[in-house]
């Protein structure tokens, strides 16, 4: 297992996400099913990835497989309206208004399946995928840098997966989670107006969680079947470090003397859950050629009521030093959420199938006063299509497409950071939003199957 998790924390560097679903859950645990929104997300069981998302599908694979996949996802994301900066040195207010500031990149969420028969009817398979993820950067040209600049939350689980199938029609599965859990937090601190003094807030963390899931398929017909899929909730209690750099960080009072310095605490800490979802899933072969594709997930977003950052290294405004005791403190009170999703799917040839979808995902986020710049969620529309191409008996390869509507994001909120962040009085800084985000992403999957008997 220590091996697992050393690969694991270096390939959390070769990528960031930036969330598809609402909140920051990731439904990209494959390429293929980008082509038809993950329509099938608990009843396809088209290959190996099944492992992830419904262990009990393993029994429905014909061969020894491993498949490999790649998303590529570019988001455009543009905040506008006022933002208001209450500095740790009052007089507090200044206020600029911001026109398209940009917040969006292009990100790359990988994946790797392998799945294999120990007897007719029980299978293993292992899988290393991104199930969340998030990841906003705005620039340091406005005063939105006092409220966020880097946000980022990237995650690796690794699934050892169990299939057995108890009776012809009807299977059952169970797999652990391992969830590595790495996060990035950076803003800045200062006089709004007059940026020499601005110096940089730098907050990293990371973790271990473990979980697991669990999974259920019904042969209801020789042309039907059903799907049941859990996945369970993984705490996250994450440590890291916090840097201060600038002006405000020197070991002595404010700008007595003049000096660039540096505050570091190594105490930095933060508890964050990673919620549990169920997935129900249909399948229907209409005809030969036709087959249809339903799922409905409901993510249990309720365990999350706030996000936290405890030791961090701030300056305090009421003794004018630099500390460890700051405390960056973010109400969410997140609710529970549905997402639905229907799909088609053609065969054009014993080679050549064809796939679409469409859907919907509500966002967790309850209204404007809970929605903030460095996660500006919004409930989203998505429309689908992709397509599968058999080369030979071993190799097969798969394509999709998701365009994503996101609606416009209206926030009105205020964020702090301070010794004492919920009091009218917090001895630090505070940020206020009014304004809308605007976003718009387009999801491109690609997957390569092997089969190796």
């Amino acid at each position: 297992m220590q091996t697992w998790k050393k690969y694991c924390v270096a390939l959390t560097a070769l990528w960031s996400s930036q969330a598809l679903a609402g909140g920051f859950l990731l439904w990209e645990q494959n390429g293929a099913g980008v082509g038809d929104y993950h329509a099938g997300y608990a009843v396809d069981a088209a290959d190996a990835s099944t492992e992830f998302y419904n262990p009990a599908g393993l029994t429905y694979l014909k061969n020894t497989q491993a498949v490999a996949g790649l998303v590529i996802v570019p988001t455009k994301i543009e905040y506008t309206g006022t933002v208001q900066v209450s500095t740790i040195n009052p007089p507090p207010v200044a206020a600029q208004y911001v026109s398209g500031a940009p917040a969006g990149g292009v990100n790359a969420i990988p994946d790797f399946h392998f799945a294999q028969a120990l007897s007719p009817r029980l299978w293993w398979g292992l899988g290393v995928n991104v199930p969340f993820g998030l990841a906003t950067d705005y620039s340091t040209d406005t005063y939105l840098r006092y409220g966020a600049t880097k946000t980022q939350l990237q995650t690796i689980d690794v699934t050892p997966s169990l299939g057995y199938k108890l009776f012809n029609n009807f299977s059952v599965g169970a797999g652990l989670d391992a969830v590595y859990a790495q996060a990035t937090f950076d803003q800045y601190s200062g006089f709004a107006d007059n940026p020499f003094f601005d110096t940089l807030s730098d907050n990293r963390l990371s973790s271990w969680g473990y979980g697991y899931h669990l999974g259920a398929l019904y042969q209801v017909t020789p042309r039907s079947r059903l799907g049941l899929a859990y996945h369970s909730k993984v705490d996250e209690e994450m440590t890291g470090r916090s840097r201060f750099v600038g002006y405000l960080a020197n070991s002595g009072a404010f700008l007595d003397p003049l000096v660039y310095g540096e505050q570091i605490s190594n105490e930095l800490k933060s508890s964050l859950s990673l919620p549990p979802y169920t997935t129900l899933s249909g399948l229907y072969n209409l005809t030969q050629q036709w087959t249809l594709l339903g799922s409905v997930t409901y993510t249990q977003w309720s365990y999350i009521k706030a996000l936290e950052l405890q030791n961090l290294a701030i300056a305090d405004s009421s003794t004018g030093t630099a500390t460890n005791n700051g405390v960056a403190y973010i109400n969410q009170d997140f609710r529970n959420t549905w997402n639905v999703a229907l799909g088609a799917e053609y065969a054009v040839s014993p080679k050549v199938m064809l796939r679409t979808g469409v859907g919907y995902d509500q966002t967790p986020v309850r209204d404007s006063s809970l929605r903030y710049i460095p996660t500006p969620d919004a409930d989203r529309y998505a429309v689908a299509v992709g397509g599968h191409y058999q080369v030979n008996k071993k190799v097969g390869t798969d394509i999709g497409w998701t365009h994503l509507f996101i609606l416009n994001a209206p926030v009105h909120s205020s964020s702090t950071v301070g010794v004492n962040p919920n009091n009218p009085n917090p001895n630090g800084q505070t940020v206020t939003a009014n304004g809308t985000v605007n976003t718009t992403a387009d999801v491109f999957g690609f997957q390569l199957s092997w089969n190796f008997d």
